[in-house]
């Protein structure tokens, strides 16, 4: 593999944190028994049933009202999730009406959002913006670029309440190689966010496996400054506002055994923090280490993402869009795309970017049938996509 398309690749390995935590049982295993985090807790495990709330410092199930209850004066909420999956924002909307519904002055932090979409944000939430304006003023399919739908009830609730969202991370750039949080002060000493980082990028992958040790270093680095960057903008935005608690809304590789986000922030809003992991169910229970959060909360196992998309990850080249991975079983494996295809159109519409991909496939559903045009081996060819599950 060429070296400049070895660190394009490794660049864009943080998107796939959150790919990683599948809900196959060996994943599952791998993630959720870790041995790290929490010294009182890590060397135990917990039972976690379908739609229950466990408080991992007790081996306790408790109602939604007591969790409130535990969360009440805390600055800081965390809560995971994976970004195309339905349930794990269900979880966090559910959070947000029972604090509300408490009184507790609230602030959303989404990882989402880039700090530098503040102004946009507070527009939306007074009610300045429609949705089609807001989609476009925050460039929401170039900045994150998953389907719409898994948070715009998440984002409508906001605007209903007044409470105000704020953006956490850093901003975006489509020049490959250039990272804003490149100089952030972040801790880098920790082995069990090693050792976490070690079982989302295992190596047996096709795309992030046989990582050397210095790009492994650099993937460790990375993903702590960007931890260290939503740390610091979460902190900022409280700072003013000693009676709000912010519920962070943040990918589920940020918010595990309290090794990503948690444990960049300062001392003072550490140790008023707590984090809730939605974990999949996919027997009669799930077996995780109880260092995984401090409140873990069941959802049923969803093999399949709500909204359709084309199951493969590409960088931006000087080619288009160049194909390095694509998930097995995939709309895009069934119709024969294969890595190394550069993707130049879809329907009508050129693909120079990946927000307009994405921007296409916001506008499709199951059982649609697209059009992909590609280059490969220096030939134009075009395949029909069936988008089934």
């Amino acid at each position: 593999m060429p070296p400049r398309l070895n660190l394009i690749i490794l660049l864009c390995l943080h998107s796939l944190l959150c790919l990683a935590c599948a809900s196959t049982p060996r994943t599952q295993e791998d993630l959720f028994r870790l041995r790290v985090g929490d010294i009182a807790r890590k060397d135990n495990d917990i039972s976690v049933a379908l739609d229950a709330i466990v408080d991992t410092a007790r081996d306790e199930v408790i109602a939604p009202h007591t969790l409130v209850d535990q969360l009440l004066g805390s600055r800081l909420v965390l809560i995971g999730e994976q970004h195309t999956g339905a349930e794990f924002h269900a979880v966090q909307l559910r959070v947000l009406e029972l604090l509300q519904a408490a009184g507790v002055p609230l602030l959303i932090g989404m990882e989402m959002f880039p700090a530098a979409s503040q102004l946009v944000l507070d527009r939306w939430t007074d009610g300045s913006l429609e949705e089609s304006e807001f989609l476009a003023e925050s460039d929401w399919y170039r900045v994150w670029g998953y389907h719409w739908g898994y948070y715009r009830e998440i984002l409508l609730f906001a605007r209903a309440h007044g409470i105000r969202v704020i953006g956490l991370n850093a901003r975006p750039t489509s020049e490959p190689g250039v990272d804003e949080t490149a100089t952030v002060e972040a801790d880098l000493e920790s082995d069990d966010h090693r050792a976490l980082l070690r079982a989302f990028f295992g190596t047996d992958s096709p795309v992030h496996g046989g990582l050397s040790s210095e790009q492994f270093e650099q993937l460790f680095s990375a993903q702590s400054r960007r931890d260290a960057t939503m740390a610091q903008h979460a902190a900022d935005a409280l700072d003013p506002l000693a009676s709000h608690t912010m519920v962070v809304l943040a990918g589920t590789g940020h918010v595990l055994y309290g090794l990503g986000i948690a444990r960049q922030l300062p001392d003072a809003y550490r140790r008023s923090t707590l984090t809730i992991v939605p974990v999949p169910v996919n027997d009669d229970e799930a077996i995780v280490s109880a260092s995984v959060a401090d409140f873990i909360w069941g959802i049923p196992e969803s093999p399949y993402p709500t909204y359709p998309e084309l199951g493969v990850l590409t960088v931006r080249t000087r080619d288009g869009l160049h194909v390095i991975y694509i998930e097995p079983d995939s709309p895009a494996e069934a119709a024969g795309l294969e890595t190394g295809d550069v993707l130049t159109d879809i329907g009508e519409t050129s693909l120079t970017e990946k927000s307009e991909l994405a921007r296409v496939f916001a506008g499709t559903r199951w059982g649609d049938v697209v059009t992909i045009g590609l280059m490969r081996d220096n030939e134009h060819r075009e395949l029909a996509v069936a988008l089934r599950r």
